[in-house]
């Protein structure tokens, strides 16, 4: 059962459909493909510290609103307790992984394509957002960050973060044992607005019966005016990155075209994904990682999957 969700959740191109938000996709990030949270365990950007093992949620998703001709309309999807807003579910109209996973949303009023991309070395992840629309439209973006281990859930004021912005860019600290986030968004105006949102309600969570509220803290917001065709992007890191997003977007795009091919959709499909489970930690060996998000480099595990994460898939050197 797992293997066939697996390969469900990592489709290269999916309609909506009412299960979509119980699709997964295996990449070191977790969602579902309705773009709803619906575990502790689903965000936007995790990194491991130190790698490969213990791992941090600091940013769970964002809040994100398009105004065409003044109307605004979400197309994020929050589910809180007693209320899901936005629903970007209504108007979500295609999910594919084009070597990225991409949601696209389209109304009578406008067409707008999200993409996430995680370049491969980089404690990074970049979010892109394209108007795909014939008309202008403003694109607010506000994340939403947990800032707290992978397994546990944050309360409002078990953190006091504090935010330094000016321009495109933005550093947030939140506790001395926890890494700081940075935030860059070029082309990008920033309102900063400090608030806690409440009760977000993970669906999953509560039906294996753990706990499922969580608050999620959020510095700013991020605004972008795209004419047709224009591009907005959002870097999250744990590091200052001076490269243009969209510069490293498509330096990984280029990585991923020459991932060896053998004619079978289903196996080519998670031969690339098996590189999420291949590490390159710095200053020590490739190792390979059990699985997501809850195990690390366990020696058996590692001993059972090598052949087909690295041997099968072309990848010699690291299952030597």
């Amino acid at each position: 059962n797992v293997v066939r969700r697996a390969i469900v959740g990592t489709s290269r191109s999916q309609p909506r459909t009412r299960s979509s938000s119980r699709r997964r996709a295996v990449t070191p990030i977790r969602g579902t493909a309705a773009g709803a949270r619906t575990r502790k365990y689903h965000g936007f950007f995790a990194p491991a510290m130190p790698p490969p093992r213990r791992r941090f949620l600091l940013v769970a998703g964002c809040e994100e609103f398009v105004s065409a001709d003044g109307a605004p309309y979400g197309i994020s999807t929050q589910i809180y307790r007693d209320a899901v807003y936005p629903d970007g579910r209504s108007s979500l109209t295609r999910f594919a992984l084009e070597p990225f996973p991409t949601w696209l949303y389209e109304t009578a009023g406008f067409a707008v394509e999200r993409s996430i991309c995680l370049p491969r070395g980089r404690s990074a992840s970049i979010l892109r957002w394209v108007n795909r629309g014939g008309g202008r439209l403003e694109l607010r973006v506000r994340p939403l960050l947990a800032f707290r281990d992978i397994h546990s859930l944050q309360h409002e004021n078990s953190v006091a973060p504090t935010t330094v912005a000016s321009g495109d860019a933005a550093l947030v600290h939140a506790a001395p044992e926890l890494p700081e986030l940075s935030m860059r968004a070029p082309d990008a105006r920033a309102l900063v607005e400090p608030d806690w949102y409440r009760r977000f309600h993970y669906l999953e969570e509560e039906a294996r019966g753990y706990e499922a509220e969580e608050d999620l803290w959020s510095p700013l917001v991020w605004m972008w005016d795209l004419p047709p065709g224009g591009e907005a992007h959002l870097l999250f890191s744990t590091d200052r990155i001076d490269d243009a997003p969209a510069r490293l977007r498509l330096s990984e795009a280029r990585r991923r075209e020459v991932f060896p091919v053998s004619g079978d959709p289903i196996f080519d499909e998670l031969g690339r994904r098996a590189e999420n489970f291949l590490v390159d930690p710095p200053g020590a060996a490739p190792t390979l990682l059990a699985g997501f998000p809850w195990f690390g480099d366990w020696s058996r595990d590692a001993m059972i999957a090598a052949p087909g994460l690295a041997a099968a898939t072309g990848r010699f050197p690291l299952s030597a």
